[in-house]
């Protein structure tokens, strides 16, 4: 029975030994390779592909029903016709309508001296190939005594902005790649691999390009039933947009 102690005593150190170097084995760390983290940047142009025209009517009378009746008057007309330079009605919407006295302060009390209706309506045209409308839609609007234009916007579509940032952030991640190496192999060192990579897209929420128009001299032209045809007498640029892509990358070499 003692031999029996004495043995199973000894395996009980015998185990406590082995954890005990294990554990020490596990202390041990391995030393990591040597990095070193570059960046590189991308660049993607695109060309708008969506067009936003906003304009209308501002008209003034000694009644508000009078005022009012004006301004509809003109803008349906001129929604009617937009049909013709091919602006479907789903590409039209209705951003104000409005109706307010204008008044002689001067006076005591303030005399209402007329009312002022005010409708504008926005046109958004999508197709890289339908932007010309914008012009067209401002030169018929110059015929229909439209007397405000308020802006025009171009912007990028968003599958269009996704499929350019990919672009760009594979540009900018190569450039980082080919950089890292080229330093490396300056300084007689191997490229081993990318440890870690982060990107980054430029963002922007509107990605909205102002433009202006310019306008230049021409003849007002006539169709065969009398009324009047827009000129083509307006000029729109709708310009490039940069997508721009940040990579950084995490590079071991030994």
């Amino acid at each position: 029975m003692k031999n029996k102690k004495l043995f199973l005593f000894g395996l009980i150190i015998l185990f406590s030994s082995a954890n005990s170097l294990t554990s020490f084995s596990h202390d041990i760390e391995t030393p990591k390779p040597p990095s070193l983290t570059i960046s590189g940047e991308g660049e993607e142009i695109v060309i708008p592909d969506v067009g936003e025209l906003t304009l209308g009517i501002e008209a003034d009378s000694k009644s508000a029903s009078e005022a009012q009746t004006k301004a509809s008057a003109t803008l349906t007309s001129f929604i009617g016709q937009l049909k013709g330079i091919n602006i479907l009605p789903n590409e039209i919407k209705t951003v104000e309508s409005s109706l307010q006295p204008i008044r002689d302060y001067n006076s005591k009390p303030n005399k209402i001296l007329s009312y002022r209706a005010v409708q504008k309506i926005r046109i958004r045209i999508i197709g890289e190939d339908r932007l010309k409308l914008i012009s067209k839609a401002i030169d018929l609007a110059a015929i229909n005594s439209i007397n405000r234009i308020e802006s025009v916007n171009f912007s990028v579509s968003p599958e269009r902005v996704k499929a350019a940032e990919k672009k760009a952030l594979a540009l900018a991640s190569n450039n980082a790649l080919q950089t890292a190496k080229e330093v490396l192999n300056s300084m007689g060192l191997k490229f081993v691999r990318v440890k870690e990579i982060n990107l980054q897209a430029n963002q922007n929420s509107q990605m909205f390009v102002r433009s202006s128009y310019a306008q230049k001299e021409a003849n007002m032209s006539y169709a065969a039933d009398g009324a009047a045809s827009a000129p083509e007498i307006t000029n729109i640029m709708p310009g490039e947009l940069p997508i721009k892509g940040n990579a950084n990358l995490v590079i071991e070499f030994e």
